[in-house]
């Protein structure tokens, strides 16, 4: 929450929980929920981030454009971004020395 001190608060509507751009920070399998750990920066809100529980038999996944895209072609986004990150520290380290 923010500020810390306020009372947690759990949204359960689909309008509510996505009125804030989320950023994923993480994502694990736990108890027969896929568990997403989510940050936001919008200080309109009061609350900083949170947790959301998904529990589904198929799933979609779609692009900022509303574009499907298979497990596969999501794995190479994934893939792509996190050696985007690496390389970046790497170069960061590099010019340091």
């Amino acid at each position: 929450m923010n500020p810390i001190t306020l009372p947690q608060i759990l949204l359960t509507e689909i309008e509510d929980i996505f009125k804030a751009s989320l950023e994923i920070l993480s994502a694990d399998i736990e108890n027969e929920f896929v568990k997403i750990t989510c940050n936001q920066h919008n200080t309109d809100f009061d609350y900083c981030g949170g947790t959301l529980l998904l529990n589904c038999k198929t799933i979609k996944i779609f692009d900022q454009g509303n574009c499907q895209l298979t497990l596969a072609e999501f794995g190479d986004i994934c893939k792509g971004y996190w050696d985007d990150f690496s390389n970046k520290i790497e170069q960061s380290i590099i010019d340091k020395k």
